[in-house]
């Protein structure tokens, strides 16, 4: 009995996954539901309460509007990591590579000097360049001036719910919290678990993940929902430098599809396979909200 139950639990926790939060594009402008202020207070709140510690991948361009200066102290002085998002959330292929550059230098000495400042960098849109050649530039670059590739593992279209979601407030709606909360706790948990899926069958086995989020008003809205919701499936929440201690972090996919996360990006070079959620599409998720009526 002592033996079986040993495996059992055993089994359990190979089979546990951990995962970290990670919030992009801070500090967003005011919302449909909340103010910028507001925002960022629920946010701290709703993590401190759950005990979890996240990073904030800054957007420097928004530092002198919408106390932006004194939301992201808020953010460092509660725990949470400062990472950069460049500048002017551009992309590589639009702006060119020399003006990227300058974009991410701008934004490092614009939040360098923030408490809990970490050189990571967050590509904007996961986006890398369309050519090889911009790709291993932007690396070289990165490495040289010692920044780390904050990927993620997890991507996902929270963006487009928070689209939804605020459509529907600027229409009239007004949004329940089991409605709306549910609906961004099951579909996220659709993406972790279709990219834990495919590290689990094409790496053998399930890295720490990193789950890509947005700094706006539906995660403010629900957050407390999601964490309990992964709680519940038993994985474990863990802190930002803990889900960058997995071997994939010292993996770099050669290969340009990579803005569905490190895992897809290995997977792609192992086998041609373009992994990608069924939920990363506007038009899907707005099918979804409608058919589960979430703002009727």
């Amino acid at each position: 009995m002592m033996k079986l139950m040993l495996l059992l639990f055993l089994s359990i926790q190979v089979n546990a996954g951990e995962i970290s939060l990670s919030f992009d594009d801070a500090p967003t402008a005011d919302g449909q539901m909340y103010a910028g202020t507001d925002r960022t207070n629920i946010l701290i709140n709703k993590l401190q309460k759950a005990k979890v510690k996240a990073v904030f991948y800054v957007n420097s361009i928004c530092i002198d509007r919408d106390s932006g200066d004194s939301r992201l102290r808020q953010y460092s002085n509660a725990g949470h990591l400062i990472g950069n998002h460049t500048h002017s959330h551009s992309k590589i292929s639009t702006v060119g590579l020399k003006s990227y550059v300058e974009d991410i230098q701008k934004a490092h000495e614009l939040i360098k000097d923030y408490k809990n400042f970490k050189s990571w960098f967050r590509f904007p849109y996961l986006k890398r360049g369309d050519k090889e050649a911009t790709r291993d530039s932007i690396r070289k670059f990165l490495g040289d001036s010692g920044y780390f590739n904050a990927y993620t593992t997890i991507d996902n279209f929270d963006w487009s719910m928070n689209s939804i979601f605020e459509n529907a407030i600027r229409s009239g709606a007004t949004p329940s919290k089991i409605k709306v909360c549910e609906a961004y706790s099951e579909l996220l948990w659709g993406s972790i678990k279709y990219y834990d899926n495919m590290a689990l069958k094409y790496l053998k086995r399930s890295p720490k993940h990193v789950l890509l989020l947005h700094e706006n008003d539906l995660a403010a809205f629900c957050i407390d929902d999601l964490i309990n919701y992964i709680r519940s499936k038993k994985w474990k929440i863990i802190s930002p430098e803990d889900s960058y201690t997995d071997e994939i972090a010292n993996i770099t996919p050669n290969t340009l599809y990579l803005g569905q996360g490190r895992v897809s990006g290995i997977i792609h070079e192992m086998t041609g396979i373009k992994a990608r959620s069924k939920w990363e599409s506007v038009e899907v998720l707005k099918s979804e909200f409608k058919k589960r009526k979430i703002f009727d």
